[in-house]
Formats: C-alpha cells, sequence, structure tokens
C-alpha cells in the first residue's frame, strides 16, 4: 500500500484503500461530514459501496447523510 487515501487502479479509476477507510472514519468521528463526503466523492459507485460495506452501522447513516442528493443512486445496486 502507498499510504495514500486513493489507489489508482487501470484506466485512472480510484479504489477504495484502508487508508481511505481510516480517513473517512476519522472524520465522520470529528463529525467533520464536508471532509468524509469529499473524501468519497471521487469513488466509482461500486467502490462507495465496498467502502460503505467496511463502516460500521452508524458511520454508514452519517456518511449517506453527508453525501444527500450527491450520492449516486446506483451505488446501492452493488
Amino acid at each position: 500500500m502507498t499510504g495514500t487515501a486513493f489507489e489508482e487502479r487501470e484506466q485512472s479509476q480510484l479504489v477504495v484503500t484502508d487508508a481511505l477507510v481510516s480517513e473517512v472514519r476519522q472524520a465522520l468521528e470529528e463529525g467533520n461530514l464536508d471532509l468524509a463526503a469529499a473524501l468519497t466523492r471521487p469513488l466509482h459507485a461500486a467502490d462507495l459501496a465496498d467502502l460503505i460495506q467496511l463502516l460500521e452501522p452508524e458511520e454508514r447513516l452519517r456518511l449517506v447523510a453527508a453525501l444527500g442528493p450527491d450520492m449516486d443512486p446506483d451505488t446501492f445496486s452493488y
């Protein structure tokens, strides 16, 4: 792992890393919903779904609320 929040895969798509999960969790714990949303907005819907599954139920609720209508509805299909 590179230690960055995002790792790039082929075709410049971003993937979920342990560092990203930690950064999102920290932002949620600190109540910094804007940062949590900003960290996850670049993710593809499938990757966002993966990240959401790694969070605790309360963290999931806060992240979904933070993303609001900006959240790609396709996320729920993964």
